[in-house]
C-alpha cells in the first residue's frame, strides 16, 4: 500500500499531466466531485491538492466558472517549488546546459557562516554554474554547502549537472523549505560577459537558504537572471 498522502499523489499525477502537455494551457479542469470520483477520494482531499497547485501557480481559479491550467504552465519557472532548476526545466521539456565556473572548497565567509550557522573561516563547498536553456545563457547560480555534509562534492561531477539531485542521491540529503529574497541589480562585467548582455543591463537576484527535513540549513544559493527571463510565482491571501 502506498504511504504517499492522497492529496499529493492527485497533486503530482496533476503537475505530470501540466508537464507532459496532456492538460494544456486554460483547459478547463472537471469539478472537484469527478475528481473525487476518479481518486477515490473526498472532495477535500482534491481540494487541498487543487489548492497546492494554485499557490504554485499552476492552476487559476475563476469564482463560479471553474478551475483552469495556468497560461504556459508547464514552460513556466515557478519559484514556490522547491526543485532543482535542471528538473525543472527538463521537465517542461526545455533543454539544458551547465558550464561549471567554480567547484572548489573555500573558508565560509562570515555571511554564509552566518547563513549556514557555521564558524567564520569552516570550510565549504562552492560550486558555481552558467545555466543554458535552449541555447541561451539564462541563470549564473552561486552555491556554497558545508563540506562536513558531502566531504567529496568538490572533487565529483555532479549528478545530471544538478547539486539537489546530487545532495539526493549521492549523500541523502532532501532539502525540505527554503527562504528567499529577491531584488534587482546590474550586470556587472564578468555576468554581461557570461549573458552576453550590455554592462549594467537590469538583473534579478535571488539569495536562498535551504534547510533539510531537520530544518538544519544546507545550502546558500546566490543566483542572478537574465533579462527577459520569465520566472512564475503566485501570491494569495
Amino acid at each position: 500500500m502506498s504511504t504517499i498522502p492522497a492529496h499529493k499523489r492527485i497533486r503530482d499525477d496533476l503537475v505530470a499531466q501540466i508537464e507532459s502537455g496532456v492538460l494544456g494551457g486554460r483547459e478547463r479542469l472537471p469539478g472537484e466531485v469527478d475528481i473525487a470520483a476518479q481518486y477515490g477520494v473526498t472532495r477535500m482531499t482534491v481540494r487541498q491538492a487543487l489548492s497546492g497547485l494554485v499557490n504554485d501557480g499552476l492552476l487559476v481559479r475563476r469564482r463560479g466558472v471553474g478551475t483552469f491550467i495556468a497560461t504556459n504552465a508547464a514552460q513556466r519557472r515557478n519559484m514556490n517549488r522547491l526543485v532543482g532548476f535542471t528538473e525543472d526545466m527538463r521537465a517542461a521539456g526545455r533543454t539544458v546546459e551547465t558550464r561549471i565556473l567554480a567547484q572548489l572548497i573555500v573558508p565560509a565567509t562570515s555571511d554564509i557562516a552566518d547563513a549556514l550557522e557555521l564558524t567564520v573561516g569552516v570550510h565549504v563547498t562552492h560550486v558555481g554554474r552558467l545555466r543554458i536553456v535552449d541555447g541561451t545563457p539564462v541563470i549564473i547560480q552561486h552555491s556554497w554547502v558545508p563540506c562536513e555534509l558531502c566531504p567529496d562534492l568538490w572533487s565529483e561531477p555532479l549528478i545530471d549537472d544538478s547539486l539537489y539531485a546530487t545532495l539526493r542521491d549521492r549523500y541523502g540529503i532532501v532539502l525540505r523549505r527554503a527562504d528567499q529574497r529577491i531584488a534587482a541589480d546590474a550586470a556587472t562585467g564578468e555576468r554581461a560577459s557570461l549573458f552576453g548582455v550590455p554592462a549594467r543591463s537590469p538583473l534579478l537576484r535571488v539569495e536562498r537558504v535551504a534547510l533539510d527535513d531537520r530544518n538544519l540549513p544546507v545550502e546558500v544559493a546566490r543566483s542572478w537572471t537574465r533579462p527577459g527571463y520569465e520566472i512564475a510565482t503566485h501570491i494569495e491571501r
